[in-house]
């Protein structure tokens, strides 16, 4: 895909610079162009640069790496499901992120979340409801039971992976998806891994022991608890019955009012 490098001109001007091939630079600068975003939560492109042997996109500069060494998980969803809303309902072409993975998302110095990398991104045509594209691309675990099973793709896909991103940030482990390795239907998997702990009220088998055992105040498991049923419904199989990203965002904004949380693993 393209390799990532930081570039210091001087102590105040700091850049992230991507190489890529000249294909794929193309493809990113026509994906980035077609949402010129202007988001928070969404890293800055800021030029180009085509005279080296290998084509560099230039962003806005990122210090502290990406997600693994974040304190903070639970606000990191809210931003990411904020930039995530953004992205749907922003353009009159909502844009669908096919390569949805945690490495894409990288921090500042005050380590607000940005997502990075919308080469394999794609835009819903206007006056339809999805896309069928040739072929899957994207990241195990995060793609939806539709996309993997007949290629077609719309909104509902992307809040697929934001539940299985949820699931990962309340697990607190990245080698959750070694469960994955041998179920083909990953989107029944999370459903009934899900219920099981949720009908049986034995929710702190899912977070990192750490969290559980900073759990006895009622308001912080409510919270977790209302993480989990949230990571439920995007993970719906059926595309249909799961909330839209804005009904995400708010149900999100509402339990993060309980407490504010620092989960860290």
């Amino acid at each position: 895909m393209g390799a990532i490098i930081r570039k210091f001109r001087d102590r105040n001007d700091k850049r992230t610079l991507m190489m890529r091939n000249g294909t794929s630079v193309l493809k990113e600068l026509i994906a980035s162009s077609n949402a010129q975003m202007s988001h928070n939560h969404i890293l800055k492109r800021i030029g180009c640069c085509l005279q080296t042997p290998i084509p560099i996109l230039v962003f806005q500069s990122v210090e502290y790496g990406t997600l693994q060494i974040q304190p903070s998980r639970l606000k990191i969803a809210s931003d990411i499901v904020n930039s995530l809303a953004y992205l749907h309902f922003g353009f009159p072409r909502p844009i669908v992120l096919r390569n949805f993975k945690t490495q894409n998302i990288l921090f500042n110095e005050e380590n607000v979340a940005k997502w990075f990398d919308f080469l394999l991104s794609i835009s819903i045509p206007e006056g339809e409801t999805h896309i069928t594209t040739d072929r899957v691309i994207g990241t195990r675990g995060y793609s939806a039971p539709e996309y993997i099973s007949i290629c077609v793709l719309n909104e509902k896909s992307n809040v697929f992976s934001f539940g299985a991103f949820l699931f990962e940030l309340l697990a607190g482990r990245i080698h959750i998806w070694d469960l994955l390795k041998d179920t083909h239907d990953h989107g029944c998997f999370f459903n009934e891994y899900l219920k099981n702990y949720l009908e049986d009220k034995r929710f702190t088998g899912i977070p990192a022991p750490i969290i559980v055992q900073d759990i006895p105040c009622i308001e912080k498991e409510q919270q977790l608890h209302a993480s989990a049923q949230l990571t439920l419904e995007c993970v719906n199989n059926s595309p249909e019955d799961r909330p839209t990203m804005v009904d995400v965002a708010k149900k999100k904004k509402t339990s993060d009012k309980f407490i504010a949380l620092a989960l860290i693993f």
